[in-house]
């Protein structure tokens, strides 16, 4: 008895559910490879939960902003983290909010990191394209990008599901424009520096519901006066200060009962 010939099946072959459970084991970079195989592999390798554990890098310094448009304007992926880096120079915001549309409601984290700063309004004008976002890093001092100072400020979006916040610099607080209570009214992470009363007075608003806290001090003005806010639901703390602030006993005694109220740390 001879054996029935049959259509031998390839890898390709594979229905979707299978390739999903395959897909859910590999790495970001072997996701990659396997996108490369063929249109339903790519759509299947970077899609549902899959794409939390890919963060889409627009680098405006390496690639002109009609490429990244050419290219994403074709692409049906629902990117949720997202890295934005340029030259100050450059004036690329509209092409990256005109980017932004095909995938801005499923934004969650979006971090921005240009050569030198951004301007307030150019930040605000990003953040009303992400109404979802969850986390934000601002990897630059923010600046008043207004023409003129008697031009009516605009203002920033309210971010209810904002709950995780970078700023690599308080001097964002001492623009009126910029006020992090209304914006990201249920903070529960903040990293920031405590140089300023602003910054201090932001500490102290948000201290009942943080907790998590990164917190620099350049200078000692601040630093016992922080040390007096009680944060009762803090679990995590990045913490740096000068060492001359342990060479006063009174100082230390603050310290002290600064950490000894921390229960859940």
């Amino acid at each position: 008895m001879e054996p029935i010939a049959g259509k031998r099946t390839q890898i390709c072959d594979l229905p979707v559910e299978v390739l999903e459970m395959i897909f859910d084991h590999l790495a970001v970079s072997d996701l990659k490879n396997a996108s490369l195989v063929s249109r339903l592999w790519s759509n299947c390798a970077f899609s549902s939960q899959r794409m939390e554990r890919v963060r889409l890098k627009i680098d405006y310094c390496l690639k002109e902003p009609e490429d990244y448009l050419m290219l994403f304007n074709e692409s049906k992926r629902q990117y949720r983290h997202v890295l934005l880096a340029y030259s100050s120079e450059e004036l690329v915001l509209e092409h990256f909010i005109q980017l932004l549309q095909n995938f801005k409601r499923y934004v969650k984290s979006l971090k921005i990191r240009p050569n030198m700063c951004i301007g307030v309004s150019q930040l605000r004008d990003i953040l009303l394209e992400v109404p979802n976002l969850k986390a934000l890093s601002v990897h630059s001092r923010l600046w008043n990008s207004s023409d003129t100072q008697d031009a009516p400020f605009q203002q920033f979006p309210m971010l209810a599901q904002l709950s995780d916040l970078v700023l690599e610099s308080d001097m964002a607080l001492q623009l009126e424009e910029f006020d992090v209570r209304l914006i990201a009214p249920n903070l529960r992470s903040l990293d920031m520096d405590c140089d300023s009363q602003r910054a201090l007075e932001a500490y102290k608003h948000f201290s009942d519901q943080l907790t998590t806290i990164a917190v620099f001090f350049k200078n000692d003005d601040y630093f016992l006066r922080f040390c007096e806010v009680k944060f009762p639901n803090l679990y995590k703390i990045d913490f740096y200060s000068d060492d001359d602030q342990f060479r006063d006993n009174e100082a230390v005694r603050t310290i002290a009962a600064f950490f000894a109220r921390l229960k859940r740390l």
